[in-house]
């Protein structure tokens, strides 16, 4: 029922679209409409940034791709002998994924800067901005450059 809205392309069209389904659900079921009512910001926070990374953050592919990887390598491995080995195993094959990212990024740097760029108007205009990117190491605002 709700997929369906993921695929507007226009912002207020698809918070229209998305009052009108809860609208609609709450006929069938008050109680099961209350879910999607509380969660509107967080389900709709993608219609804040620019529509070119409007399906980035709208997929968990690169979860979904991690877990996959995780999967065939503890595969491959077999039968680990502990807890505590298997943490590590994992531990270490994280601390190598997230080595590979630091070179490569999810999301342009150039569209990044077009984003902060484009939240920084809107929230001088009074419109409510997306949220800050930090870095998740210093918990510091990302420093944005051009490409």
């Amino acid at each position: 029922m709700l997929n369906r809205l993921f695929k507007i392309d226009d912002a207020p069209e698809a918070r229209e679209a998305y009052h009108k389904t809860i609208d609609r659900l709450e006929e069938i079921a008050t109680k099961a409409a209350r879910v999607p009512e509380e969660a509107e910001d967080d389900a709709l926070a993608y219609l804040a940034y620019p529509k070119e990374l409007w399906k980035k953050i709208q997929t968990n592919n690169s979860q979904e791709r991690l877990n996959k990887e995780i999967k065939r390598r503890t595969r491959v491995v077999g039968a680990f002998p502990s807890e505590a080995s298997v943490m590590r195993f994992v531990g270490s094959l994280l601390a190598e994924i997230d080595s590979d990212w630091q070179v490569r990024s999810y999301i342009a740097k150039d569209k990044l800067k077009v984003m902060m760029e484009r939240a920084e108007s809107e929230s001088t205009s009074g419109r409510s901005r997306p949220p800050v990117l930090s870095d998740s190491k210093t918990e510091k605002p990302m420093e944005v450059m051009a490409a």
